[in-house]
């Protein structure tokens, strides 16, 4: 398309006060599959050129509208986070969801994919023993898992423990 049909264009757009739908941008600002054990600040780093209210779910429950980002101390980006507390859930999984949406309307929403988070307030996720494996020394057959007796392999020792 040459210039003057893109300005035909654009102008027919301002006269009637057509716009355009756009998408929000966002990512989470998360490693998946951590383990929390006390207050955690999940966050978000959402764009859009109308702004963006970030709703948070957790296990499927809003738990709270974020509309307008902040500086969240733990990843040191100011964004839209919410603050995470483990001992408000049982320790295992908790599936946290973000949908990200534009302020304004005629524009398009972001839905996050869901991350695990585990929460662990309660210690029971782990057995407090350490588990050994040494891929030169080590031995799947004779060995148990500790320093001097180590497993040859990572999945032997995983599944140890």
């Amino acid at each position: 398309m040459n210039y003057v049909k893109k300005a035909v264009v654009i102008a027919i757009f301002l006269l009637t006060g057509h716009t355009f739908a756009t998408n929000v941008i966002a990512l989470w600002d998360v490693v998946p599959d951590q383990i929390i054990e006390g207050k955690f600040k999940a966050g978000v780093v959402a764009f859009h050129e109308t702004g963006v209210d970030v709703e948070f779910k957790v296990n499927g429950s809003v738990i709270t509208t974020v509309t307008d980002p902040t500086y969240n101390d733990r990843t040191k980006v100011w964004e839209y986070w919410v603050e995470l507390d483990a001992a408000d859930y049982s320790d295992g999984a908790i599936t946290v969801d973000a949908i990200c949406s534009p302020e304004g309307s005629g524009h398009t929403a972001r839905n996050l994919a869901s991350i695990t988070l585990y929460a662990h307030s309660g210690k029971s996720l782990t057995t407090g023993v350490d588990v050994w494996a040494d891929c030169v020394s080590g031995d799947d057959v004779t060995g148990d898992g500790t320093e001097v007796k180590p497993y040859k392999t990572v999945k032997k020792a995983y599944d140890s423990a």
